[in-house]
């Protein structure tokens, strides 16, 4: 893991963190060059969140 890697997924824990503790969301799971650790200076943290829901969908009728 490069050294831009471990400072973007450390600041990827710490907000996505603060994120969880207000939201409803279950897991959030980290992509991209981050997940890859192959980020350089010019990498953004990708994220998927995942929620809890009891339906994924609601059928009409």
């Amino acid at each position: 893991m490069n050294d831009v890697s471990k400072q973007l997924l450390t600041l990827a824990r710490k907000n996505l963190a603060a994120y969880i503790a207000i939201s409803k969301a279950r897991a959030i799971g980290v992509a991209g060059s981050v997940a890859r650790r192959q980020a350089d200076i010019y990498s953004d943290i990708a994220f998927s969140r995942f929620m809890g829901c009891k339906k994924l969908w609601n059928r009409a009728g």
